[in-house]
């Protein structure tokens, strides 16, 4: 293969001209020949570039005053200009008057400032900046416009990205992620349950009542699967049943008695009922079994499997059976009083419910026990405890007691009220007050899109002007070694940024330093940054030199 290098090579001609009059070297070219194609490149003598004049004018170009365009103009926006007004009132006019305002500068001639090279051509498209600087504390403060002209481009990674954040910030704001919903779901299923109040010390049909297991000290309870809570707002079926620890009345763990009979209302033993959960959040399920199969049992111990669900069937229907086998014919008939162990069968299969501590398992509440429908029996014939449940209702004295306490409360909750309602008025201002200048709007024109970023090249730009002035101003004839952005969030095209630099540490020649590019009230942080910067250290004639450079006017 040919080498780069000898694809180019001085045209013949080129070569006679030039050993004829070397005076005009300047306006001959090389000849590029690669893949077939002749372009022709500018060929510069290297002792034109060292000439006397030139010399002398690079001279006169570093005596000249330079001129500061670090200074609000027309271009800048209201928000611009009050970060401005409020760092130089902070930092200087009421500081300890360590801090100073650095000057942004551009020469005349060749000798120009990056970032400033085309603020006479276009001002205000590309960056508006001010930095302070304090000496004593090795530190840079300002503000940064970004113009028109720093626009990063629109991929489509982007805008996929700014969709996909919108999306994010619109199901935030409604509560419509699955974090949200399942989190909202357990705190409403966990809210408190007031339990009905037993008047004459049975239990009637409509009831709201918790079912206690008193050998396990655990009730009753609804426990939907995870899967389920990401996607509904309240207890769907089918829904499966535990044994929980929690034992205070809430909507998981408290159960209506129904449907309502006729007569006095008082549900009597060996009757038919069903229990459902409360309505809205509880979702109304059915609690229901039916006989063990194949694919329809209990998870750990393969017993019959009790759930909860919509439909109400026959195999909804329960009965309330005496926990003393001796008394059941005595009993029949009779109404159930509240609070008492009693035995709770299923009608249709003829097992009790039960809860089985043996088998536990993990739930979003904690670990549980498995309820199912099992018949446990001892020597005696009788029903083991794991089969003995208790129908609390509120005793008198307590929903007495409660209503107090509530009445209480929702009075503190008043005064509150109408205290933060006097506190509210006296803050508002004064209805003919005008209101003030946008903090968006930007002078001359429209504003710019709020989904357009900056581009990040010139965030670094900035990053990087700001730790030079802190670096330099403190430690003059430092150069960037490394420079490491970290972004965090989008920066709004046209937006204004308030940016800090301090020096962090130094080690002898080397000096690091942090920077941080926040929104004007701080709470945005857009990106950080962090560099390396090297002093260097000339020797011989340069040292001079470079000390008369840096050292006296720096």
């Amino acid at each position: 293969m040919t080498s780069h290098a000898n694809c180019l090579a001085l045209h013949p001609l080129s070569r006679f001209i030039c050993r004829q009059r070397p005076n005009i070297s300047n306006a001959l070219s090389k000849v590029e020949v690669h893949q077939g194609f002749k372009r022709n490149l500018p060929y510069l003598n290297p002792k034109d570039l060292l000439t006397t004049e030139k010399v002398e004018k690079s001279s006169q170009m570093a005596d000249m005053e330079p001129s500061n365009y670090s200074t609000p103009n027309e271009t800048w926006t209201v928000e611009s200009l009050d970060l401005y007004k409020r760092l130089k009132s902070d930092l200087i006019e009421q500081g300890n008057g360590d801090w100073l305002e650095h000057k942004s500068t551009i020469y005349y001639g060749e000798r120009r400032l990056f970032t400033k090279a085309l603020v006479n051509e276009y001002p205000g498209k590309f960056f508006e900046y001010v930095f302070f600087f304090s000496k004593n504390e090795k530190k840079v403060k300002g503000v940064i416009q970004f113009g028109s002209y720093t626009q990063g481009p629109p991929g489509s990674k982007l805008i996929r990205l700014q969709d996909k954040l919108k999306d994010f910030l619109e199901k935030k704001e409604s509560g419509e992620l699955l974090i949200q919903k399942a989190s909202n779901l357990l705190q409403n299923i966990l809210k408190k349950v007031n339990l009905s109040v037993s008047h004459d010390g049975y239990l009637h049909y409509g009831d709201t009542v918790c079912i206690f297991n008193p050998a396990s000290e655990t009730a009753l309870s609804a426990n939907m699967s995870e899967s389920k809570m990401h996607d509904e707002k309240r207890l769907v079926g089918p829904c499966d049943v535990s044994a929980s620890k929690m034992t205070d009345p809430c909507i998981r763990n408290t159960f209506v008695i129904g449907p309502r009979a006729e007569g006095d209302g008082v549900l009597r033993f060996n009757e038919p009922f069903a229990l459902s959960t409360l309505p809205g959040v509880g979702g109304e399920l059915k609690l229901m079994s039916d006989r063990i199969t194949f694919n329809e049992c209990a998870k750990k111990s393969r017993q019959q499997l009790v759930t909860l669900k919509e439909d109400m069937t026959f195999m909804s229907c329960w009965k309330i059976l005496c926990h003393d086998p001796q008394q059941r014919l005595e009993t029949e008939g009779m109404p159930v009083p509240a609070n008492t162990k009693v035995i709770l069968n299923h009608v249709k299969t003829n097992q009790n419910l039960a809860a089985l501590t043996e088998f536990s398992f993990r739930t979003p509440f904690g670990r549980e026990f498995e309820v199912a429908a099992k018949t446990e029996v001892d020597s005696h014939k009788a029903e083991k405890p794991s089969n003995h449940w208790v129908f609390r209702t509120r005793e008198v004295q307590d929903a007495a007691r409660e209503h107090e306490l509530e009445r209480e409360q929702e009075f503190k909750d008043l005064l509150t009220r109408q205290q933060a309602a006097e506190a509210e008025v006296a803050a508002a201002p004064p209805a003919d007050e005008a209101p003030g200048a946008s903090q968006n709007s930007q002078p001359g024109g429209s504003n710019p899109p709020a989904d357009v970023c900056v581009h990040g090249g010139a965030s670094a730009t900035m990053m990087d002007s700001a730790i030079g002035v802190c670096v330099n101003k403190s430690f003059p004839g430092c150069v960037t070694a490394s420079l490491t952005m970290n972004y965090k969030s989008l920066l709004p095209l046209g937006a204004t940024a308030f940016v800090e630099s301090w020096v962090d540490k130094v080690e002898g020649r080397k000096v690091y330093a942090l920077a941080e590019l926040r929104s004007p009230d701080g709470k945005v942080l857009y990106s950080s940054s962090n560099a390396l910067f090297i002093q260097l250290q000339p020797q011989g004639e340069d040292a001079d030199k470079w000390k008369n450079a840096f050292g006296d006017k720096k």
